[in-house]
């Protein structure tokens, strides 16, 4: 009898999984690795930028291509904060969530920040 009362005992820290969250929280995966992948391509670009630059060479298409893909990294980070607060909306604050933001928030922005400091004088977004 005490046993069966104990099992409706919730955690003071929030819910630590929630069973009918794994299809979201797949999705929230797959779009941060998703958004990486796409970061490591802008990347790409501007390391062949700045390469060109340096020889005082720059690709006509280079201001449009550049400008998509830094607005496309923009929308990325914003759809990722949206899915999180969606899922917080929906399943409420679970173990995973409050890790996956941490890690976001805490490791990926500042890598993508790091990484974008050196190529700054490259984005013209006028």
């Amino acid at each position: 009898m005490y046993i069966v009362m104990m099992s409706n005992v919730e955690s003071i820290f929030g819910k630590f999984n929630n069973p009918n969250a794994k299809y979201f929280e797949r999705i929230i995966n797959k779009h941060i690795k998703h958004s990486i992948y796409e970061f490591s391509h802008l990347m790409k670009i501007f390391i062949y930028e700045h390469q060109r630059a340096k020889k005082n060479y720059r690709h006509i298409r280079f201001k449009n291509d550049v400008t998509n893909w830094t607005i496309q990294h923009s929308e990325n980070i914003e759809h990722t904060e949206r899915l999180f607060e969606e899922y917080t909306e929906i399943y409420g604050s679970t173990q995973y969530i409050k890790r996956k933001k941490a890690y976001f928030y805490n490791k990926i922005i500042p890598f993508f920040k790091e990484n974008l400091k050196k190529y700054d004088y490259l984005i013209e977004m006028n």
